[in-house]
């Protein structure tokens, strides 16, 4: 179980609005420990750095050819929202 010892609130500007992002503090170690490598110079980074800002670097090219929506499904809506099973029940009652 985490507790909130193990929590980092990380507060960030979308658009005009002030949102805070909750991280688990591992990953907030590392997400600044790859902030870290992409900002520096090449010739203050390890050999494993320098691969790990290479292959972010070259992630950078190949996300914008990514679609973020399914081809086959354009028109579709996927939302997350709890199941209501009782007006299911209830709707298969009266057919």
């Amino acid at each position: 179980m985490i507790s909130t010892r193990d929590i980092v609130n990380i507060p960030y500007v979308i658009g005009d609005k002030l949102a805070v992002v909750s991280l688990n503090v591992e990953v907030y170690e590392q997400l600044q420990e790859w902030e870290m490598i992409l900002n520096n110079e090449q010739e203050e980074l390890s050999e494993e750095q320098i691969k790990i800002k290479n292959e972010f670097l070259e992630a950078d090219k190949i996300i914008p050819t990514l679609s973020t929506i399914s081809q086959k499904h354009q028109d579709s809506l996927y939302i997350r929202q709890p199941i209501s099973t009782k007006l299911i029940n209830t709707l298969l009652n009266t057919i």
